[in-house]
């Protein structure tokens, strides 16, 4: 960690400046937001609401099933990349893979089975 005021290299953990004595702020919070993982998991956030008004018999405008096989997909991918990223908070991504899987999952064994 470096220090603001002397620009002193601390180890990381330290919370005062062993050179000059500053107190260290840590800026790793600042860093735990994970782009990929929020995208994956407003993606399949998205694709709930596609599969729901693709099941939906009494819906004229429902979305054609290649829309929800592909906001599944795209949920899965994006929530693998942020569940890979290091020093990330990595919930979103996790919750983006589970409810994207489940729903590619579904999508894809309901229409083997011609249950939609």
């Amino acid at each position: 960690m470096v220090c603001q005021k002397c620009n002193f290299q601390n180890e990381e953990n330290t919370k005062f400046c062993k050179n000059c004595g500053t107190e260290l702020t840590n800026n790793s919070k600042k860093n735990m937001r994970n782009g990929f993982g929020i995208t994956g998991f407003v993606i399949s956030l998205i694709s709930i609401f596609a599969f729901s008004a693709f099941t939906d018999n009494s819906n004229e405008n429902a979305p054609p099933l290649i829309g929800v096989i592909v906001f599944a997909a795209m949920g899965v991918i994006f929530s693998c990349l942020g569940f890979l990223q290091k020093n990330k908070a990595k919930w979103q991504a996790i919750s983006g893979l589970t409810i994207s899987g489940v729903i590619l999952i579904t999508t894809i064994i309901g229409r083997c089975l011609d249950l939609f």
